[in-house]
């Protein structure tokens, strides 16, 4: 038989708690996110870029970016693995999104040990800060600020 007192609904109320009593467990809370605003794609080439909105990445970009209204990355790239308009990315909304825009060598998302292709000219999917994104034989780490 419980002690007097002891029982959920005897409890006091706003009072002291009695004496061994555990203090309450606060529920956990998601974390938040930080907003990104705009990230640095750091290139295995060595090239770094700053990309605040939307990019196309690609050997030669320059003529789809135009017409598209977005910031064209051109990789060197002298395999030729990349090809001359192949990923787009953006950032929007607080979030990263990534593309494959048709290439011929595919793209994928590699996070925690594991690349996932991307679907070739398929829909975006979502990239976080520390990912790493394949485009070709070359790759790039995405960097949130």
């Amino acid at each position: 038989m419980p002690l007097p007192g002891t029982l959920p609904w005897q409890q006091r109320q706003g009072g002291a708690e009695p004496a061994g009593a555990a203090a309450p467990t606060p529920t956990p809370q998601p974390a938040e996110r930080a907003r990104i605003e705009r990230v640095e794609l750091s290139f295995s080439t060595g090239q770094r870029v700053t990309v605040a909105g939307s990019a196309v990445i690609g050997r030669k970009p320059g003529d789809t970016a135009l017409a598209m209204g977005v910031q064209g990355i051109e990789v060197a790239d002298d395999t030729r693995s990349v090809s001359r308009v192949h990923l787009a990315l953006e950032v929007a909304d607080g979030t990263i999104t990534v593309g494959d825009l048709g290439s011929s060598n595919g793209s994928g998302i590699e996070r925690d040990g594991v690349v996932t292709p991307l679907e070739s000219a398929g829909s975006r999917v979502e990239a976080f800060p520390g990912d790493t994104v394949w485009v070709g034989d070359l790759n790039f780490v995405i960097r949130a600020f």
